[in-house]
């Protein structure tokens, strides 16, 4: 019973949290403090006002991307209230501190420095680890991500009491992102390890493993056409190449469940490798394909086919808007033998 509570409490703890296969390591103090807010370090982007998770518990952000509540399903609920934008309080108690060091926030509460949570980002502005109370002893997440994408492939919670230890990991498929890069449905190959204490004799150990699928709800505040200076410096966003839903693997699945590299004409070309580039748009639509690198006819027309067939893509950002940009990817075919997807280029 104690295994399955603290299974579950590894989950909960995931689900605001957002977060390819080298893991990213923190930067010598590259990003500023609007650039590590309290909505990036729970692994969100763009200008959030809620995330609401499939258990019901919303999250609400000011402007400025600090959390100002968290309120379950049953109607209890935690206010943050804010003296400045670096102090807050809870439901009207204690007094805890906002600081930055390099690329970390840490909030500390003041009555008891000892435990402060931390959050470390790398100089992509992605969360990397993330260090808070999970009663009795601190709990920690690291995140791994492939290459630039934004979104965690997996991450591990790590966690103690005096049974024993816990080891919760997560290998994410992203099934919906939305235009900001944040993801509102994935699945989840979960699994902990538990380690429990045996007085004299050999530790148990023992693996539970299931498959989780996770959704949740997000809303953003108005994007101003206009934004005036104020007395509050705004945000910076986050910038992100455009990039296929589900990350380069759903790519090469696409593109070789539709080839049809066997056509008579392809199968006896040879080898050759076909550039094809392509406009993503503020909404994520390929538009004005067009061959860089050509092969054979028989090549071509394929590689053009299967690159105008493509699903929408996550938009790029600059400063945290969708924005236009030009891609280039890179087409391989062998004689009678299965297509093979290898890059992509971005512009």
């Amino acid at each position: 019973m104690k295994k399955q509570i603290l299974f579950l409490v590894g989950l909960l703890s995931l689900m605001p949290l957002v977060l390819m296969g080298q893991n990213s390591t923190a930067g010598s103090g590259k990003l500023t403090p609007e650039q590590m807010t309290g909505s990036r370090a729970k692994g969100l982007y763009g200008n959030i006002r809620t995330v609401t998770d499939g258990d019901g518990m919303t999250m609400t952000f000011n402007k400025q991307g600090n959390i100002t509540s968290k309120k379950w399903k049953d109607g209890s609920e935690n206010v943050y209230s804010y003296t400045n934008q670096s102090q807050y309080s809870i439901d009207g108690h204690g007094s805890y501190k906002i600081t930055f060091a390099e690329n970390k926030r840490l909030e500390t509460d003041i009555q008891e420095p000892e435990c402060p949570e931390h959050y470390i980002f790398d100089n992509q502005g992605r969360l990397i680890e993330s260090k808070y109370m999970m009663w009795p002893a601190m709990a920690t997440e690291k995140y791994t991500y492939v290459g630039s994408e934004q979104l965690p492939s997996k991450m591990t919670l790590g966690h103690y009491d005096e049974m024993g230890t816990y080891l919760f990991t997560y290998i994410y498929e992203y099934i919906d992102v939305d235009t900001h890069g944040n993801w509102t449905k994935r699945k989840a190959a979960a699994s902990l390890k538990t380690t429990e204490y045996v007085e004299n004799g050999s530790d148990k150990v023992s693996t539970e493993r299931k498959t989780l699928y996770e959704t949740r709800t997000i809303t953003y505040y108005p994007e101003t056409a206009n934004a005036s200076a104020s007395s509050t410096p705004a945000a910076t966003g986050p910038s992100r190449y455009p990039a296929f839903v589900g990350g380069q693997t759903a790519m090469k699945k696409f593109f070789a469940d539709n080839a049809n590299p066997r056509k008579p004409a392809i199968a006896t070309a040879g080898y050759g490798e076909v550039i094809v580039e392509f406009t993503v748009t503020e909404n994520g639509e390929i538009l004005n394909a067009k061959l860089k690198g050509r092969v054979s006819v028989s090549m071509d027309e394929e590689a053009l086919r299967l690159v105008n067939m493509m699903p929408k893509w996550n938009s790029g950002l600059i400063n945290g808007q969708p924005t236009r940009m030009n891609v280039q990817v890179g087409l391989r075919f062998f004689p009678k033998q299965e297509f093979r997807y290898i890059k992509t280029i971005l512009h």
